[in-house]
């Protein structure tokens, strides 16, 4: 699904030949965050149940994804010594991104230019690509991480 929201994204960002539509590039901009955030919702559901199959609990992990849930994962990333470039450089598209569809949702005077929204969509490529970069157990960590919650005490 994520490789077809990458390519939606990019027709979206080049409707209009040479003057782009403002509603256009910004649908651009959402739909590329959300082509990361579904393959980070299929990577935790490969990791943790296996490639679609049994169905069932693939898509419960699936769907178990939460925007505000990943949002702070990422953000533990940014400071924890631990974390590796590629975690971070995931954690950062996905941080910019985020944002960014939601000002391209909601503010009705958001405005961006069709080389940052190209640019965009290749940091949402990019960070797709990491997450098949990752060693074994640091893919099982951000899976778990994920769609696990965290107690405190």
């Amino acid at each position: 699904m994520h490789q077809e929201l990458l390519e939606i994204a990019l027709e979206l960002a080049r409707r209009g030949g040479g003057r782009p539509r403002k509603k256009s590039l910004a649908r651009a901009v959402s739909t590329a965050y959300y082509a990361l955030f579904h393959a980070l919702a299929e990577f935790c559901g490969r990791e943790l149940v296996g490639a679609w199959t049994p169905w069932a609990p693939f898509r419960q992990v699936y769907r178990s994804l939460d925007h505000g849930q990943a949002r702070k994962v990422f953000e533990s990333f940014r400071t924890n010594a631990d974390a590796s470039d590629g975690l971070k450089r995931i954690g950062e598209s996905f941080r910019v991104l985020q944002k960014l569809r939601h000002d391209a949702d909601y503010d009705p005077g958001f405005r961006t230019a069709r080389r940052e929204v190209e640019d965009l969509i290749d940091q949402a490529r990019e960070a797709i690509a990491l997450l098949e970069q990752l060693g074994t157990v640091e893919r099982k960590f951000l899976a778990v991480r994920l769609i696990g919650r965290t107690r405190t005490s």
